[in-house]
């Protein structure tokens, strides 16, 4: 199998589909510049600002009522960290009738009492860098795991705090002008900021937005041939959750994130090698998965296929283009070229369908081997077909919009 996958490896084939920023409401103010405070361990490990009711309701989707606020927004610029991985973060929001935050933190609650809307003993947080002076790119989101009621009659106030941090993220875009409106601290239980500073650009979504969920189901599928160290972070709230992984060398899969607990069946279908072709640098013997209770786990070693694919007379001897005689691997959305041994996505598609029931909202798929470093969010997953810019062209449909939360529109 390996020579035919070198030679498939080469070719290039042309995107049809490109990750879409979700809607959301958020709020550009004609001052933007960059400030690069946020989530920098070495400054910062609690802040607090807020947004006033009239803000709010100048936001790029206008909001004229009480909403529901199940995701916040954030925008970045120019280069950062790929990632960096939160410890403890607390993310807090309540009601306040002030517009700029004083230095007390409990104190800029002071319309009821502060919700708690994320806590999670490890959190990784990673922005989203686009074009620099695009409106819509670079929004980065975290999802909560309790939304909040925003009243649309006072200003909001959110306050974010974190132990410890991997590493800094710089480039957030900022409120420059004005009188600093965002309070900090060096440390995560401080109860007076140390300093203040400039506001980051920021966003919501409502409860409500997107797609619904299905009741029989919603399951992703990350697909490649090399296999490696995968880390998949749950940041959506999406119910009866299910992950199929399907690769032809064995996977370390790692589950995480503030949603972990959705997850009801996790599938793994392919070769599951143990050859040792050790093409990320590391033997794996067996595919090993952390994270998950052991009982919702199937490992389906080279299952069969549903989808025949017929000979292609334009490929090499006349093969299919998928594998016909069972679930080894896909790393390609092309279902028209030869794919070396591995099975067309159509195919991986049909096998996890069959099993799991529901709708599949998302997929990556690559070639080349899963690393630690770059974890797959379920929430940058959704109606992305593959994860590389050499994708292909898929012929499977998905939802549209990211989230699967309740009904209607952003």
């Amino acid at each position: 199998m390996r020579p035919f996958l070198y030679l498939i490896a080469i070719l290039q084939f042309t995107v049809s589909l490109k990750a879409q920023t979700p809607p959301h409401y958020s709020h550009v103010p004609s001052d933007a510049g960059t400030n690069n405070l946020y989530f920098n361990e070495s400054a910062c490990r609690k802040f607090q600002f807020i947004y006033t009711q009239a803000e709010i309701a100048a936001m790029n989707a206008p909001v004229n009522g009480p909403i529901t606020i199940d995701t916040l927004w954030f925008r970045h610029g120019g280069a950062s960290n790929p990632f960096t991985q939160l410890t403890n973060l607390v993310v807090r929001m309540g009601h306040s009738t002030l517009a700029n935050p004083g230095a007390q933190f409990e104190a800029n609650f002071n319309v009821g009492a502060p919700q708690t809307v994320l806590s999670a003993a490890s959190y990784t947080y990673t922005p989203l860098i686009g074009a620099i002076n695009v409106t819509e790119d670079n929004w980065t989101y975290v999802a909560l795991q309790n939304p909040f009621q925003y009243n649309f009659t006072n200003n909001l106030c959110v306050e974010f705090s974190f132990s410890a941090s991997s590493a800094s993220i710089a480039g957030n875009f900022a409120n420059n002008g004005g009188l600093p409106i965002t309070q900090y601290a060096s440390s995560n239980n401080a109860n007076t900021a140390d300093g203040s500073s400039s506001r980051p650009m920021f966003g919501v979504s409502r409860q409500g937005g997107g797609i619904n969920c299905n009741p029989d189901g919603n399951w992703f599928l990350i697909s490649n041939y090399d296999g490696g160290n995968l880390s998949i972070i749950v940041d959506q709230d999406i119910p009866d959750l299910k992950i199929g992984i399907c690769t032809y060398e064995p996977v370390n899969a790692t589950f995480s994130g503030p949603f972990v607990a959705n997850i009801t069946e996790v599938r793994y279908a392919g070769f599951n090698s143990a050859q040792n072709n050790n093409n990320c640098g590391f033997p794996i013997s067996a595919s090993t998965f952390n994270g998950v209770d052991a009982a919702l786990l199937s490992v389906e070693v080279y299952p069969p296929v549903n989808i025949i694919s017929p000979p292609n007379p334009d490929n090499i001897l006349g093969l299919p283009n998928g594998s016909n005689t069972g679930v080894v691997c896909a790393y390609s959305c092309d279902v028209n070229s030869y794919q070396g041994g591995c099975n067309t996505i159509d195919q991986v598609v049909d096998y996890f369908q069959t099993e799991f029931g529901g709708s599949l909202r998302g997929t990556a798929v690559q070639y080349c081997c899963w690393s630690n470093e770059t974890p797959y969010r379920l929430s940058q997953l959704s109606g992305n077909c593959c994860g590389n810019p050499d994708g292909g062209t898929a012929t499977v449909t998905y939802p549209s919009g990211p989230f699967c939360t309740g009904d209607g529109d952003v």
